[in-house]
């Protein structure tokens, strides 16, 4: 049976930056254990929204490439999150209509829910 394990934020963190020797290795050996089929990865999308925000605003990486690497992350089969098939259109409309992460999953559940979405946000009212 394979370990299942819910990471937080700083775990993906240090895996994606590998800034801190110790913690870095520590949280890519989990990574490790999802790539030789011996872990489940569950990541919640809280978690997933807070990453983009620390990775865009205290460590100043491109949004663009912050959403290509979510997007290969989940793609792993051992990675999960909740209502992934969403997370992941979510972050590609992200990328490709340059609008924030929550934006783009607040407008596809709208549109899966056939909801009229809200808005006061100018770029995502034209979606």
């Amino acid at each position: 049976m394979k370990k299942k394990f819910l990471l937080d934020t700083n775990v993906l963190l240090r895996h994606i930056l590998n800034d801190n020797k110790i913690l870095s290795s520590q949280a890519s050996k989990y990574f490790q254990q999802a790539e030789s089929n011996q872990a489940i990865l569950q990541i919640t999308p809280l978690s997933l929204a807070e990453l983009i925000w620390v990775l865009k605003s205290v460590y100043s990486q491109p949004v663009n490439r912050i959403y290509d690497l979510l997007v290969k992350i989940l793609s792993h089969k051992n990675i999960e999150v909740e209502h992934k098939d969403l997370v992941v259109k979510a972050l590609l409309l992200a990328k490709k209509h340059n609008i924030a992460f929550i934006d783009a999953i607040n407008f596809l559940t709208a549109k899966q829910e056939k909801f009229m979405l809200i808005t006061f946000d100018k770029k995502l009212a034209r979606l």
